[in-house]
C-alpha cells in the first residue's frame, strides 16, 4: 500500500487517472451532505471527494484513490479499509481549483477481494467498507458531494441499494448520480458487489416495501422467477409483522450459485443481502433454502430498521430471524403449523450436549464467529427463547414482541434486550417490589445458565409438551454442515457420532479410506459405505480432523430420534404460534 502516490495530473483540470488496460469508466456521483445545517465559511469552495476504483480484470481486487477539492479543513483524514484486523488512517489535505494532484492531496490504497465464496473470476462482493475509505476524526464542515467513479472490465456492473440503480441500474456508464446524503452512509453498511452480474430492479409497493436492486450471477435448479416470488412473499409477511421501514431507500439482493447438493448460506448487512446458494435444488425440493430466505430477509428489520449494536444482544439478532423467518414461512403457507412446531422443537433438541445450553445466552456475541457450538446455540437456542417469550407476552396480555421492537429498538442506543424484553413483559403499570410474581422474570432465567425449567413453563402456559421420539429411520449423526465444506455445525445428541466423540467444528475427510471434499462426495461414500455386505459387521469408518489432527472411528447407523411438541392429548401439536 502507498498512500502518497499520485495519479497523473492535468494543470489546469485537476487529476487525471491512469486508464485501466481494458476496462470501461462508471462514473458514480454521490451528494452527501453529511453534516447538515453547518455551512462552508464564507466564500470557500464546497468540500468533495472524489473516489476512483479500478477493478483488477477477473475481480481479484481494486485499486482506489481518493482525492479532497474544496474547504477540507487541516487536519482531515481518511481511514482506509481493514488489511486483517488493522485499520489505516491518512491524512488528505484539498486541491485547490486547477491545481495539480501532489503527495497528500490524494490517497491511494489496495483492495483484495473477500475470500470465497464472496468471490471469484469475474465478480467481488465487499462490503461497503472494505472498499471505500471514509472520513474519520476531523469533519469537513460541509461535504458537498461523494463521486464514484467505477473503471470496470467490459460486461460487469455495480449491485448495491442506491437509488439512482433503483430507477436505472445501467446508471452507473450515464455519468454522474447525485443522492441524498444519507446513502454513502447505506452503502458503507451494505454489500457493494462488482461483476459479471446481471442487474434489475425489483419494483416496490407503495407505502409497503421499496424497490429492489437485484443482482444475480450464474444458473441454478432455482429459476430467478421462482426465487423471485419466493422472496416477495416473505418480504410482504415481514412487513405484516414489523410495518414498513423507509420505503423510499432501496433495498439490493446478490444472488450466487457456487453450492452443489443441499449448500446453501446467506448473509445481511446494511439494506442488503448476500444468498449463495446450489446448483441442484431450488425451494420445492429443499426446505433448508426457503429457512434461509426467509432468515436473512428479517435482517432488514432485525438488524436493519431495528439496531442491536451490543455484542450481548447478538442473540437475539440470529435467534429472532429464524424465529420471525418461521411466522413468515406460516403465513405464507410455505410451512403449516405443525412443520413449525417440529422446527421449533428440532432446535432445543439441537441443543443437548451443546455447552452453550448453560452458559449465559449474553455471551454467545463473542465467540459466535470462532466456535461451531456458539454459533448453532445463537440460532437454536435464541428462536426458542424469542418463541418463549413472544408466548409469555401473549399470556400476559400483552403486545407481542414485535410491537416492543417497532416503539423500542430503532435507534442505536437502546436498552440491552435484556431490560427492554423484561420491561416489555412488566407493562407500564409494573412497580418494582410490587406484590407477586415478577412478569418480567422470565427473561433473566431463560437468557441464564439454567434455562430448560423456564422453558417447560412457557410450554405448559401454551399448553405443549416436549417429547423426543425414536423413528423407523436410521442415522450417523453426520448432517449439519458448513456450506461447501465438511465441517460439522452440529451433531445430535445420542447420535452414533456423537457417541464416538466427533463434535461441532470438526470436519470429515474420509470415508473407508475415500477421501470426501464436500457434503455431495460425504453423501456418496456414505450410501456406498452402507450398501457394502462387510458393513454389517464392520460399520463404517471415518476420518475427521479437529485442530489439524486427525483422528478415526467407527459407525453403525442408529434410529434416529424426531423431537416434537405434542398437545394435551399427547398428539403432535397443530398450533404452537402466539
Amino acid at each position: 500500500m502507498n498512500p502518497n502516490a499520485v495519479p497523473f495530473s492535468r494543470p489546469g483540470r485537476g487529476p487525471a487517472w491512469p486508464p485501466a488496460l481494458r476496462t470501461l469508466p462508471y462514473a458514480l456521483a454521490l451528494a452527501v451532505l453529511l453534516l447538515p445545517g453547518c455551512s462552508a465559511l464564507p466564500g470557500a469552495q464546497p468540500a468533495r471527494l472524489h473516489y476512483v476504483i479500478t477493478v483488477d480484470p477477473g475481480a481479484a481486487g481494486a485499486t482506489v484513490v481518493v482525492t479532497a477539492t474544496g474547504s477540507v479543513p487541516h487536519g482531515f483524514r481518511m481511514l482506509l479499509p481493514p488489511q486483517g484486523r488493522r485499520r489505516e488512517l491518512h491524512p488528505l489535505a484539498a486541491l485547490e481549483e486547477g491545481e495539480v494532484a501532489v503527495p497528500g492531496t490524494s490517497v491511494r490504497y489496495r483492495v483484495y477481494a473477500p475470500g470465497p465464496p464472496h468471490s471469484g473470476a469475474g465478480f467481488a462482493c465487499y462490503r461497503g467498507f472494505e472498499l471505500l475509505a471514509q472520513p474519520a476524526g476531523l469533519q469537513p464542515a460541509r461535504l458537498d458531494s461523494i463521486t464514484l467513479e467505477f473503471r470496470l472490465p467490459p460486461g460487469q456492473a455495480v449491485v448495491a441499494p442506491l437509488a439512482r440503480l433503483a430507477h436505472d441500474p445501467d446508471a452507473p456508464g450515464r455519468g454522474p448520480i447525485t443522492i441524498r446524503r444519507e446513502e454513502f452512509g447505506t452503502l458503507l453498511e451494505s454489500y457493494v458487489a462488482l461483476g459479471d452480474y446481471r442487474v434489475r430492479v425489483v419494483p416496490g409497493v407503495p407505502d409497503r416495501l421499496p424497490p429492489i436492486v437485484w443482482g444475480r450471477r450464474g444458473l441454478g435448479a432455482t429459476s430467478e422467477a421462482e426465487l423471485l416470488e419466493l422472496v416477495e412473499k416473505l418480504l410482504a409477511a415481514h412487513v405484516d409483522a414489523f410495518g414498513p421501514d423507509r420505503v423510499e431507500e432501496p433495498l439490493s439482493v446478490v444472488v450466487d450459485y457456487p453450492y452443489s447438493g443441499h449448500g446453501f448460506a446467506g448473509n445481511a448487512t446494511g439494506r442488503s443481502i448476500d444468498l449463495r446458494l446450489s446448483r441442484d435444488l431450488g425451494p420445492a425440493d429443499s426446505p433448508g433454502l426457503v429457512r434461509l430466505v426467509s432468515h436473512e430477509l428479517a435482517h432488514f428489520w432485525l438488524g436493519g430498521a431495528f439496531r442491536f449494536p451490543k455484542p450481548e444482544d447478538h442473540w437475539f439478532v440470529e435467534g429472532a430471524a429464524d424465529y420471525y423467518g418461521l411466522r413468515a414461512r406460516v403465513a405464507t403457507g410455505l410451512t403449516d403449523d405443525a412443520q413449525a412446531g417440529d422446527e421449533l422443537a428440532d432446535k432445543w433438541y439441537e441443543m443437548s450436549g451443546n455447552r452453550w445450553l448453560h452458559e449465559p445466552m449474553e455471551d454467545l456475541g463473542r465467540h459466535f464467529n470462532d466456535e461451531a457450538e456458539a454459533f448453532t446455540a445463537s440460532y437454536a437456542r435464541g428462536c426458542v427463547t424469542a418463541w418463549a417469550l413472544d408466548w409469555r407476552a401473549r399470556t400476559l396480555g400483552r403486545p407481542a414482541l414485535a410491537e416492543a421492537l417497532k416503539s423500542d429498538a430503532r435507534g442505536h442506543d437502546h436498552a440491552p434486550m435484556r431490560q427492554l424484553l423484561a420491561t416489555h413483559l412488566r407493562g407500564p403499570d409494573w412497580k418494582p417490589g410490587a406484590l407477586g410474581e415478577d412478569p418480567g422474570s422470565i427473561v433473566g432465567r431463560l437468557l441464564g445458565p439454567e434455562p430448560e425449567l423456564p422453558l417447560a413453563e412457557a410450554l405448559a402456559a401454551a399448553g405443549l409438551e416436549y417429547r423426543a421420539v425414536p423413528t423407523q429411520g436410521l442415522t450417523f449423526g453426520l448432517e449439519r454442515f458448513e456450506p461447501g465444506t465438511t465441517r460439522l455445525l452440529s451433531v445430535p445428541p445420542g447420535s452414533p457420532a456423537r457417541t464416538e466423540g466427533i463434535r461441532p467444528g470438526d470436519a470429515i475427510r474420509e470415508v473407508d479410506g475415500t477421501p470426501v471434499g464436500d457434503t455431495v462426495d460425504l453423501e456418496i461414500a456414505i450410501e456406498r459405505s452402507y450398501a457394502r455386505p462387510s458393513y454389517k459387521l464392520e460399520g463404517m469408518e471415518v476420518t475427521y480432523e479437529r485442530a489439524g489432527t486427525f483422528d478415526r472411528v467407527r459407525l453403525f447407523a442408529a434410529p434416529e430420534v424426531r423431537p416434537m411438541w405434542v398437545d394435551g392429548s399427547g398428539e403432535r401439536a397443530g398450533q404452537v404460534l402466539p
